[in-house]
């Protein structure tokens, strides 16, 4: 049996909690966070914990659910196991911001070792989900082919669904996220890779737990 994970990357507002449905069950979320220069602006990293916070609120109504979390730039800075709602909230609630250029390579091989470690290897029935959350495009590391790769080998060998969320994102840029984390590849043993964008950080604090729960299927108000 295939396990499925899914990256996540998010802040948090006002939340609504929606009702169990059974392809939400025994999720594994994992987000995965860019904390680029860019984020000391406009409150960024703040709101992006929020958004986060959020994420897991709501999503705390689903049986067995767990969450993780990758921050980097330069360096990973945060790497967590999964964990309950209220271990990881308490978790988020106690990171400071750390400065430096955006290497998603490092990033997305940090979020894949997450999945294989602490995800894949505790038995059958995982739905894995990686957030990836960015307000920007790599200055740093591996080019979009390199990165590409990776992320690949999560959504075809691990079986983990990535979610991209840009904020603010000129077209350019938008484009090259899309590539990375493969939302036009169209292999048919793979899952699936979404992405959207959001005008900035306020709206991602508001809007962020509505998108997800959207892409994923699991809104069930």
């Amino acid at each position: 049996m295939y396990l499925k994970t899914v990256l996540l990357v998010f802040f948090v507002q006002s939340v609504h909690v929606f009702a169990q449905s059974s392809q939400c069950s025994n999720l594994d979320l994992l987000f995965v966070i860019d904390e680029s220069q860019s984020m000391l602006l406009n409150n960024g990293f703040e709101n992006g914990k929020n958004f986060v916070l959020n994420v897991v609120k709501a999503f705390s109504a689903v049986a067995d659910a767990r969450f993780a979390w990758v921050t980097f730039n330069s360096k990973v800075w945060e790497q967590t196991s999964f964990q309950t709602a209220q271990e990881f909230s308490s978790i988020v609630q106690s990171t400071g911001f750390n400065t430096g250029s955006s290497d998603y390579l490092i990033g997305f091989n940090a979020a894949k070792q997450t999945l294989s470690d602490h995800s894949k290897t505790t038995g059958t029935g995982r739905e894995t989900v990686v957030i990836f959350f960015t307000d920007g495009h790599p200055t740093n590391g591996g080019d979009v082919s390199a990165i590409a790769d990776v992320t690949k080998q999560i959504r075809c060998d691990q079986k983990t669904r990535i979610l991209g969320l840009g904020i603010g994102e000129e077209a350019d840029s938008a484009a090259t996220i899309q590539a990375v984390i493969g939302v036009d590849d169209a292999s048919g043993s793979c899952s699936k890779a979404s992405y959207e964008t959001v005008p900035n950080f306020g709206s991602v604090a508001s809007q962020g737990v509505g998108i997800v729960q959207r892409l994923l299927g699991c809104q069930g108000f």
